[in-house]
């Protein structure tokens, strides 16, 4: 084919773009009709297995050539490049190749070969600098994270693809040794008071707006992994003791305002428990806690440690006295 195109003449490449001009002439719509028909062809791993063994076929028995390898490659190139770059497939068969490709791949029917995956490693060895720059340089709209995020969901369950054991190890081999965060170019340089009074001041008018609060309190309990402390555990085993799956402890599933009490019914009734321990809360009047609470429709039940260290049957007297007035 390389032969061939090479020894055209002048002569010939005219003649060959006059006849495709003429057919042009003759049908204006006939590239259209061309891209219309191929949008509509569907297909199906079936179809692209047939007409790959047949291929094979054809060109084992001599009927049609088998191109070189550089000239495949430099072809399947330039027709990809041709349909993306000229727009030639609609946005329905685009969606059509990629929902095929990610079943292909899915159900084990088309694998990535590990020659290619050498082949595209070795293209970005050293590339990481710029791939990096590329990735910061992307401009992200919001249609586009809520797709990433649906999509990091529905295949990870997780906004971002977990690490594998293999790959935590790499990173604590890669890091021993290493400081584990740069250096703040803040550190040992004193800060006017005029510079922290309008930190404080900018930190406090954040946390006063309660939706932005909420999100904060809910990423620091995720980060912490919360669960409930040894006073905690011992008053969630008393109450599955006495009232079996009536109750649960709240690690930021509920936000009464920007409050989250420490325990929540199950079942959606609007009473809760929250457990001061004796050392955080000496001194603590909870009256102001069971106001805000109570404005928005929430008994509080407050649960000091020494009494229920004393009389674990105090907090089952309140508990009662509770449900008979909320009920």
């Amino acid at each position: 084919m390389a032969m061939m195109a090479a020894s055209l003449t002048a002569e010939h490449r005219a003649a060959i773009s006059a006849g495709v001009r003429q057919s042009y002439a003759l049908d204006p719509d006939g590239p259209a009709k061309k891209r219309a028909a191929r949008a509509k062809w569907t297909w199906t791993p079936e179809a692209s297995r047939a007409l790959s063994e047949t291929r094979k076929r054809m060109i084992a028995e001599g009927a049609i050539a088998k191109p070189p390898s550089s000239l495949g490659g430099r072809v399947r190139a330039e027709r990809a490049k041709a349909l993306y770059d000229g727009d030639c497939m609609s946005p329905e068969s685009r969606a059509k190749q990629s929902e095929t490709q990610r079943h292909q791949f899915a159900s084990g029917e088309r694998t990535i070969s590990d020659s290619t995956r050498a082949a595209a490693a070795a293209a970005n060895r050293g590339r990481a600098a710029e791939i990096a720059e590329m990735n910061r340089r992307r401009v992200w709209t919001p249609e586009m994270k809520a797709k990433r995020a649906a999509t990091m969901l529905a295949r990870y369950g997780a906004l971002n693809k977990p690490a594998t054991a293999e790959t935590r190890a790499k990173i604590g081999a890669a890091n021993l040794g290493k400081r584990r965060s740069r250096p703040s170019p803040l550190k040992g340089r004193p800060r006017s008071a005029e510079i922290r009074s309008k930190i404080s001041a900018t930190v406090k008018l954040r946390w006063k707006e309660p939706e932005r609060s909420v999100l904060q309190i809910r990423a620091m309990l995720e980060a912490v992994n919360a669960r409930p402390n040894n006073l905690e555990r011992d008053v969630l085993t008393f109450l599955n003791s006495h009232f079996p799956l009536e109750w649960k402890f709240n690690s930021g599933e509920l936000f009464v305002g920007t409050k989250i009490p420490d325990f929540i019914r199950t079942d959606g009734r609007r009473v809760c428990i929250d457990v001061f321990g004796d050392y955080w809360h000496a001194g603590e009047d909870p009256t102001t806690r069971q106001e805000i609470f109570a404005a928005r429709g929430y008994a509080l039940i407050v649960v000091w440690e020494g009494e229920f260290r004393r009389s674990p049957d105090s907090l089952l007297m309140l508990l009662l006295n509770t449900q008979e007035l909320t009920t």
